[in-house]
């Protein structure tokens, strides 16, 4: 697929009211409970980025307890050129979880409208678009592959250190 050179995402709903997600100290916002599983996808796919900037504000759920942000959008950069976009909101439609992705690369452009649901199409226009749908729940595959390495002592698909690293990014 070569070199990536771009990613584009956004998660989007309206929905995580609990006490505990309402409040900054308890789940630490939108970027850091939300909007971080996109950030861990853009490390695990362009790796940790040279420069970041973001804003983010709370517009309409402004009652009493609620002090997280509701909107909130990042710009990522690296020294060679490649950058990433990551938006999210939670004013949206409520009780939908909208979210979705794109990868440019050198070769490929992959689009995803779900954790299991990707269409890859060649960049030089010659090849056909490719449509791949899972049906395994990437946070069941998770839990699995926690049970796998407790139980075996075999390695983490995705290694707790590089969640430590996701957060020093969000």
């Amino acid at each position: 697929t070569g070199p990536i050179g771009m990613m584009t995402a956004e998660y989007h709903c309206n929905h995580l009211h609990a006490s505990w997600w309402r409040e900054q100290a308890k789940s630490g916002g939108q970027i850091v409970e939300q909007a971080i599983h996109l950030i861990d996808l853009m490390v695990l796919c362009m790796g940790a980025p040279d420069t970041a900037y973001a804003r983010r504000a709370r517009l309409f759920h402004n009652e009493p307890g609620y002090d997280v942000e509701d909107v909130s959008g990042m710009v990522f950069g690296w020294n060679d050129g490649r950058m990433a976009v990551i938006n999210a909101n939670n004013i949206a439609v409520h009780g939908v979880w909208h979210k979705q992705w794109a990868i440019f690369g050198r070769e490929m452009t992959g689009r995803f409208a779900d954790w299991d649901d990707a269409v890859f199409t060649p960049c030089d226009g010659r090849g056909e678009a490719r449509r791949i749908q899972g049906g395994t729940d990437p946070f069941v595959a998770q839990l699995i592959d926690l049970v796998s390495a407790v139980r075996t002592g075999s390695p983490l698909i995705a290694p707790l250190a590089g969640g430590v690293e996701t957060q020093r990014i969000a």
